[in-house]
């Protein structure tokens, strides 16, 4: 079967999609697909509800969250706990982000704050996107909403007034792995199935953060994406659409086993029940290369400096990156691994 994907891999795509174009300088490109992502979050959510609804007529009164816990309830409790700081998976904080700095590339700083103020929802504890709001509300002349998120972040420094904005992306680590988690079903008219559910694996990062210095000083990047939790979220949201598809196909291959109890006796019963144990196979496929988390910092140098260092949190990661006279933003894109930090600029 064709890989559909993840609903939040979806929409990370047009994310992805539109920090390609602006690496490109194509900022129509990239307002292109931000506003494919603005679809997609609302098509994914409609779609979600149906299958919801759907579902809780399927599942034949059975309780995924009690199988679950019955089977490994650690795994159902990391899951939940993971995903406690996602509001919903059809928020993309990334997403309103980039679009924010889209939107304010093009000189559209109206369309930039509400967009910053939809990715506050999503990523509450965001320091650049807290910076930001402040900034932008200054700009823009509303002091009642400066004062309101001051009130509520504190006066957040970025770095020097007026000078050249730098944009960075960073991303660490390896997004979490599928594996099989394989539980019984019981069935109304005595006996059961086997049942298989994917459950993710999450990956250790030997890294932290990305610090951005200039003239001596550190600004430090702040996660607005963290791929684990919104990963966990994702399942948790699926399980009961999963579970019910697979309580229907488990109850009529228990009609199958139940025909071959009578017509075979035992062994006839002993054969269904494990057929239907080895075709029962929860689907591992996963979007393998997505970062374990997408961090930001946005912040302001002097426009007479012309280096910045990138590093890496405690790795040590190092980059040098040159700023070229003349220059009013920098957009810096890094991805961290054991290889080393790898990055691109793009000046606007």
């Amino acid at each position: 079967m064709p890989y559909e994907g993840e609903g939040f891999e979806k929409i990370f795509i047009h994310a992805f999609d539109a920090v390609n174009y602006l690496m490109e300088g194509d900022l129509e490109g990239a307002r292109v697909e931000i506003r494919n992502a603005y679809q997609r979050q609302n098509e994914l959510y409609a779609k979600h509800q149906k299958e919801l609804d759907k579902a809780a007529k399927e599942s034949k009164g059975a309780s995924w969250e009690q199988s679950f816990q019955r089977a490994d309830r650690s795994k159902y409790e990391e899951l939940r706990q993971k995903s406690d700081s996602v509001l919903s998976i059809y928020q993309n904080a990334f997403a309103y982000y980039v679009s924010s700095l889209v939107y304010e590339l093009g000189g559209e700083k109206d369309e930039a704050y509400i967009d910053l103020k939809k990715g506050i929802l999503a990523a509450p504890g965001a320091k650049s996107i807290q910076r930001d709001l402040i900034r932008l509300s200054r700009d823009l002349g509303y002091p009642d909403d400066e004062r309101k998120w001051q009130a509520d972040y504190g006066n957040l420094e970025s770095g020097y007034g007026g000078g050249v904005d730098v944009f960075v992306i960073f991303q660490h680590g390896a997004a979490p792995v599928k594996e099989a988690l394989q539980f019984p079903i019981p069935l109304s008219e005595g006996g059961f199935v086997f049942t298989s559910l994917p459950v993710y694996r999450f990956i250790p990062s030997g890294t932290r953060s990305c610090t951005v210095t200039s003239e001596g000083r550190d600004f430090e990047t702040s996660p607005v994406s963290d791929i684990d939790a919104i990963a966990s979220r994702n399942l948790l949201d699926r399980y009961p659409i999963l579970f019910a598809k697979q309580v229907a196909r488990s109850y009529f291959k228990a009609r199958m086993t139940n025909r071959l109890s009578k017509d075979y006796g035992a062994v006839g019963a002993i054969t269904g029940t494990l057929a239907s144990a080895i075709t029962e196979q929860a689907d591992l496929r996963t979007w393998a290369v997505l970062p374990k988390e997408i961090q930001v910092a946005r912040i302001f140098i002097p426009k007479e400096i012309r280096k910045i260092t990138v590093k890496s949190i405690p790795t040590g990661h190092e980059h040098v990156v040159d700023v070229n006279e003349g220059t009013p933003h920098l957009i810096v894109l890094c991805r961290d691994t054991d290889a080393g930090l790898s990055l691109r600029t793009k000046a606007y």
